[in-house]
């Protein structure tokens, strides 16, 4: 009896590791080709969509999730349903030409598989969106307990939404952190930095749009710096607007990342330094229910772009656990 039920124990311990091996080889693989990595939906043209001022949103949305992201919490449909016809309603009021978005989801069970994207896209009238896929999984098992608050299937990313005509686009997987355990790296997201060229009244306008890492400081640091090379390729030429989540904040104590972004070519961050100095609070992004962190910018080169407004939006309360920022600027003519 004593050895039956040994082998019994051996069994089961034998079983739940072959569950992990399964596992962990099921849920790391993908389930989308590598050439829907990096895509342009054209939706509509709008050739005389010329507005005076340009309005731009920059919006870690949490793929609508409110304050339950990364929580293990159970959620209903009617939540994420709720939270994205709030910003549907949002972004139509602010009249977005131009919206950077960060964790939004294009297809993922733990927002009841709705390409959150497109349905912005459609919604809120743009024309055209570029699409860039940061995490492709065919099951993350994340939060780890309970199960039923699990991610599942997980395809995910970034986008800008744009009024204008996209004629480029280019998706940049940053570096990963050194060191990391190998299950680590198996179910990693990229952290990307996408381009795109606009064209705006004639002018060929660069939106990048980055979601930089959050935990590994020296990783993030590393990033900035490759960000930063590809913002002065473009500063010399174009209008550019550097947008998105870089999950630091001004004045690091040790962390250089924002330092190294406003060490750029001609590069103005929207909110000043010295205004924000003044008053911190007003400008802080995170998290949404309590804010106590700017962790999200837009920046811009300063002879190219003039800047009308730029605040946090605050109206957006709890959609994502992030606030957007929002700017509307006007393109600085070449006098030649």
């Amino acid at each position: 009896m004593i050895k039956l039920i040994f082998k019994i124990i051996i069994a089961c311990i034998l079983l739940f590791f072959l569950g992990i091996v399964i596992l962990y080889f099921y849920g790391s693989s993908t389930k989308y080709d590598s050439t829907e990595y990096q895509k342009v939906n054209n939706y509509k043209i709008d050739s005389n969509h010329n507005p005076d001022t340009v309005t731009i949103m920059t919006y870690n949305m949490g793929y609508a999730s409110g304050m339950t992201n990364n929580r293990a919490v159970v959620t209903d449909e009617d939540l994420f349903a709720n939270n994205m016809q709030s910003a549907i309603n949002l972004i139509n009021k602010l009249d977005i030409d131009i919206l950077a978005l960060q964790e939004v989801d294009f297809n993922s069970d733990r927002s009841y598989n709705v390409d959150q994207a497109e349905s912005l896209s459609l919604a809120c009238d743009f024309s055209t969106s570029a699409q860039a896929t940061n995490w492709d999984k065919a099951y993350v098992p994340f939060p780890y307990w309970p199960p039923s608050t699990q991610f599942g299937q997980i395809h995910s990313g970034q986008a800008i939404l744009s009024k204008f005509p996209i004629d480029f686009h280019e998706r940049v997987v940053l570096k990963r952190p050194e060191n990391q355990p190998f299950y680590y790296s198996a179910f990693y997201i990229d952290r990307l930095l996408e381009v795109v060229k606009l064209k705006i009244d004639s002018t060929d306008v660069i939106i990048m749009n980055v979601h930089l890492e959050a935990y590994d400081q020296k990783t993030r640091q590393g990033q900035a710096k490759k960000v930063l090379e590809h913002y002065n390729f473009f500063a010399d030429s174009y209008p550019v607007l550097l947008v998105g989540d870089f999950n630091a904040i001004p004045n690091g104590d040790t962390d250089t990342t924002i330092e190294t972004i406003l060490s750029g070519q001609d590069i103005m961050m929207a909110t000043s330094m010295t205004d924000y100095g003044e008053d911190p609070k007003s400008y802080y992004t995170y998290s949404s229910a309590n804010p106590e962190a700017k962790i999200d910018y837009i920046f811009y080169n300063r002879s190219k772009i003039m800047p009308v407004e730029t605040r946090v939006v605050r109206e957006a309360l709890d959609i994502s656990d992030h606030l957007p920022v929002l700017a509307k600027f006007v393109i600085i003519k070449d006098d030649n």
